[in-house]
């Protein structure tokens, strides 16, 4: 066999492995407390106007190069992102004396990145009855039940300069999107998993606030009013799988060789 054929035969391996690192898959891995997967008939919470935040603990020393999430276009009504912001901030828990509100809610913003729509993929991922959802202004919140069918997954992957997490902290991630038509709007998907507070966002009509009552809990606008969590995943690629698949293709093109 040529150099050529070896080329190509080494060419399928690659498009074979690169499925596992693009999309997430329930059961793939994760380096996190457990994936928050999405609710699929829960809320899309807008983050084109507002960064919206949930937290996770690491399980998992290493660089978050791969960040997956769940969301939805309000009304179904979907256009190209001009760019998806994504934020890691640390945490201020809810039991330090210096935390006056009672819950946890970002501190320090730690590592950001504004991805262009070359730099992520999206993947239509299910069907729901779901509502929008937009918490600001308090006094005139935007509340759409069965607002839309459709919610997509947008993944990460193979981010360069990533952010080195440590195991056993806690962070949170910030996602903010624009969209190309500023007529469309784009929300993060509610979770049906709930874990440590809830999510969280920056409240910006306030006038010369006491510091940090910015930060508001998200809680479903309807009764029984209980805690909202978003939809994510943080997974960190095994090099050892990808390094066992390389081999094995190396082995089998070897063989090959040798045979012809």
């Amino acid at each position: 066999m040529n150099f050529t054929r070896f080329t190509a035969m080494m060419a399928v391996f690659t498009l074979m492995a690169a499925p596992a690192v693009a999309d997430w898959m329930p059961g793939d891995g994760h380096k996190m407390h457990f994936p928050q997967l999405p609710d699929p008939n829960g809320w899309d919470v807008n983050i084109t106007a507002d960064t919206m935040f949930d937290d996770w603990r690491c399980s998992q020393t290493g660089p978050v190069s791969d960040i997956h999430f769940w969301g939805s276009w309000q009304s179904d009504l979907a256009s190209p992102f001009l760019w998806i912001n994504v934020e890691i901030w640390s945490d201020m828990p809810a039991n330090d004396p210096l935390n006056e509100l009672g819950y946890s809610y970002p501190d320090v913003p730690l590592w950001s990145r504004m991805f262009q729509p070359s730099q992520f993929t999206e993947r239509l991922d299910g069907m729901g009855d779901q509502g929008w959802f937009d918490p600001q202004p308090a006094d005139n919140q935007t509340v759409i039940p069965g607002d839309h069918q459709q919610y997509w997954q947008i993944n990460f992957q193979n981010i360069q300069d990533p952010f080195i997490q440590q195991k056993d902290e806690i962070y949170w991630l910030g996602i903010h999107a624009a969209p190309s038509d500023i007529s469309t709007a784009f929300g993060w998907k509610t979770s049906q998993d709930h874990w440590n507070d809830d999510g969280v966002y920056w409240w910006t009509f306030l006038v010369d606030p006491p510091p940090n009552v910015h930060w508001r809990e998200l809680i479903n606008p309807l009764p029984p009013n209980e805690s909202l969590d978003l939809a994510f995943v943080i997974t960190i690629p095994e090099p050892a799988s990808m390094v066992l698949l390389l081999f094995g293709a190396v082995g089998i093109a070897a063989s090959t060789l040798r045979r012809n």
